[in-house]
C-alpha cells in the first residue's frame, strides 16, 4: 500500500493501522502528486497493489485565492495517480470531500447524488475524482476526528475549556 499526503492528519492515521512492513507512505516533499513525472517514477519502483490518495490542499480559502495551485494538486495530482497506478497494476483510493456537494439537500447526500460545488476547493476536488476508473473508490470525507492534525472535536473541546465564548 502507497499512501500518499503523509504528513496530513488522515495518512499518519492510516499508517498506525496497516503494517509497516507493506505501507510505504509518502510526505509531498517525497512525492509531489501534480508532477507526473514523479508520481510515475515512484509507482514504477515500489509497483503498489493500492495507492490511498489523501494528498490535498484542503485549504478552502486559499483554493479560492489560487485556483492554479488547488487545480494543480486536486485535479492534476489525483489523475497523475490514476496515471500510474495504470501502468503498474494498482487501485487507487481517492479521498475527496462533502465540498462536491451543494449542501441544500436536507437529507444526507448518496453517492448517486447530483454533485454541485460551490468553491474552487469542491470543483478541483470533483474534477480529481473524475479521473478515477472502474476499479477505483472515492471515499467523500467530512470533518475528520482522529489522533493527529486539528479536527472539530479538539476544537470544540479547547473552546469550552477556554475564556472563548461559543455562540
Amino acid at each position: 500500500v502507497l499512501i500518499t499526503g503523509g504528513h496530513g492528519q488522515l495518512a499518519t492515521d492510516l499508517a498506525l493501522t496497516l503494517d509497516a512492513a507493506d505501507t510505504l507512505v509518502l510526505s509531498r516533499e517525497d512525492l509531489d502528486i501534480s508532477r507526473p513525472e514523479a508520481v510515475d517514477s515512484i509507482m514504477l519502483r515500489y509497483r503498489p497493489e493500492i495507492v490511498i490518495n489523501t494528498a490535498a490542499w484542503t485549504d478552502v480559502d486559499g483554493c479560492e485565492s489560487n485556483e492554479t495551485k488547488a487545480r494543480s494538486i486536486n485535479s492534476w495530482g489525483p489523475k497523475n495517480v490514476v496515471a500510474s497506478a495504470q501502468k503498474c497494476g494498482a487501485r487507487v483510493v481517492q479521498i475527496s470531500t462533502d465540498y462536491v456537494f451543494d449542501g441544500l439537500l436536507d437529507r444526507p447526500y448518496v453517492e448517486r447524488d447530483r454533485t454541485n460545488p460551490q468553491s474552487i476547493y469542491g470543483q478541483t476536488k470533483l474534477e480529481g475524482e473524475l479521473a478515477m476508473r472502474e476499479q477505483d473508490l472515492i471515499v467523500r470525507t467530512s470533518w475528520l476526528c482522529g489522533l493527529h492534525g486539528s479536527n472539530i472535536l479538539k476544537t470544540i473541546v479547547n473552546l469550552a475549556s477556554s475564556e472563548t465564548p461559543m455562540v
